[in-house]
C-alpha cells in the first residue's frame, strides 16, 4: 500500500435487533499504530431503527471508502453503539462478512 491508497470497507449480512424505540448505530475505526479511531469522514455509516414493536431483525449493509494516507500496517474494525436502550449487533446463527479491499487508482 502506498499513502495514496484507498481501502473500501463493507459489512454486509446477519441480523441486528434494536430494542422498541431505539436505533443501532454502526461505524468504523481504524488503528496504524497509535490507537484506534474513527475513520474520517466520520460515520455513522448504517443505522437501524426500531419504531415500535418486538422481534424486528435487520440485516447489516454498510460500506465506506477510506484514504488512510500511511504505509504502516493499518488495522480496520467495526464499532456500533445504541442511543439509551438496548441492542443486538449479531441475533442467531446468521453470518455477517467485513471485508477490506484496497482499491487500485
Amino acid at each position: 500500500a502506498s499513502t495514496s491508497s484507498k481501502f473500501l470497507l463493507i459489512v454486509a449480512g446477519g441480523s441486528a435487533q434494536a430494542a422498541s424505540g431505539e436505533q443501532m448505530r454502526t461505524t468504523f475505526f481504524v488503528d496504524t499504530g497509535g490507537g484506534a479511531a474513527e475513520v474520517s469522514p466520520a460515520g455513522p455509516y448504517e443505522q437501524i431503527r426500531n419504531n415500535g414493536g418486538t422481534g424486528l431483525h435487520q440485516p447489516h449493509s454498510a460500506i465506506c471508502v477510506h484514504e488512510p494516507s500511511t504505509t504502516n500496517v493499518t488495522t480496520y474494525y467495526v464499532y456500533y453503539n445504541v442511543n439509551n436502550g438496548t441492542g443486538v449487533w449479531s441475533t442467531g446463527t446468521m453470518r455477517t462478512e467485513f471485508s477490506v479491499m484496497e482499491l487500485s487508482s
